[in-house]
């Protein structure tokens, strides 16, 4: 299978919080072979935090309030197509480790795939806190980056591209030859 992913990464529009839509936003769409493709989305911080029917939104969060919606809310997800039609949800998710819950949409089966990623949160998350302003003094150095008078680590793109393809391979080829 040859990989094409060069991607900033997403959160798809599948996936609900307290039964509310999170606002998305598509990252592009990726070839993965003749007739599969990966969406990917991103579910920015900035939308979700103000908007009122969402369960942590706030109206005048602080860079604490920030930082833990930034560390918390589901960040980015994939789909993957064959044919326009959805086989695969993939979502990645933080509980005590960082894993990607599946869902095989034709069977309609949920699986929980563990990955080796290590982070706060996204570098594309990390990238949204500093580029939306909100902690004049934030920074970033490859791996971390500086909040509220914090070093916070976070997952680079590479890896998180490494690990969705990982999951994508698993579970379009592999388990499927199982």
């Amino acid at each position: 299978m040859k990989k094409i992913l060069l991607f900033s990464i997403a959160l798809s529009p599948l996936l609900s919080i307290a039964q509310k839509k999170l606002v998305s936003v598509p990252k592009g769409i990726y070839p993965l072979n003749n007739s599969d493709s990966l969406f990917c989305y991103y579910f920015p911080v900035k939308e979700n935090i103000a908007n009122p029917q969402q369960p942590f939104y706030k109206a005048h969060p602080s860079l604490e309030d920030i930082l833990h919606v930034a560390s918390t809310m589901p960040c980015d997800s994939f789909v993957v197509k064959r044919d326009g039609k959805s086989i695969l949800t993939i979502n990645l998710k933080k509980d005590s480790t960082w894993r990607f819950t599946v869902k095989d949409r034709i069977t309609n089966v949920d699986t929980t795939f563990n990955t080796e990623l290590m982070g706060v949160m996204t570098e594309h998350r990390s990238i949204e806190l500093i580029n939306n302003g909100y902690d004049k003094k934030a920074g970033q150095v490859f791996g971390t980056f500086n909040f509220n008078n914090q070093k916070i680590s976070y997952i680079t793109t590479k890896n998180l591209e490494n690990a969705v393809m990982k999951a994508v391979d698993y579970f379009l080829y592999v388990k499927k030859q199982n």
